[in-house]
């Protein structure tokens, strides 16, 4: 633990540690340090370098930091791009949706047609190459969710490709 102590006095200012350094060494030799000692060394040495740091230069390394984490964040995230389509259907009498729209819907939704729409579209490349269809199938529904409604089909899709979705 007296390592980690004596590294953390490090964290105060050269200006504090030139003046204040040998008596504060000397206090840290006579004592049994623990952690809650070496929690409050650390907050000490970060408000007394808040307390003497030029306000505007630390203002301006936070920016920075923040700019760099930011792009990093940016950079680590995959684009990701929805397009979404939906059917309205206004001249059903009774309520709800026609009876027609499960039984195509089925249809739309089934292997066959995926396995097509994934074929014609050229839809996940690397996948197809290394996986079989049944998982590239698993990742297309995945990527794609439909939602029923009284009179609503609500279809949405993303993917890396902007054109694509």
């Amino acid at each position: 633990m007296r390592k980690i102590i004596h590294l953390a006095v490090r964290l105060y200012p050269v200006r504090w540690r030139a003046r204040y350094g040998p008596e504060f060494d000397a206090l840290l030799e006579d004592m049994n340090a623990g952690f809650g000692d070496l929690l409050n060394l650390v907050k000490g040495a970060l408000l007394m370098q808040i307390k003497w740091s030029n306000v505007p230069l630390l203002a301006a390394a936070c920016g920075l930091l923040g700019i760099f984490v930011a792009a990093l964040v940016l950079h680590a995230t995959p684009r990701r791009y929805a397009s979404t389509g939906i059917i309205h259907i206004v001249s059903y009498p009774s309520p709800g949706l026609p009876p027609e729209v499960p039984v195509v819907a089925s249809h739309v939704f089934s292997d066959a047609a995926l396995t097509s729409l994934i074929e014609h579209n050229e839809l996940y490349p690397s996948e197809r190459r290394s996986q079989s269809m049944a998982d590239v199938l698993h990742r297309f529904r995945e990527d794609m969710t439909y939602r029923v409604t009284p009179r609503v089909l609500h279809v949405s899709f993303t993917y890396p490709d902007s054109q694509k979705a």
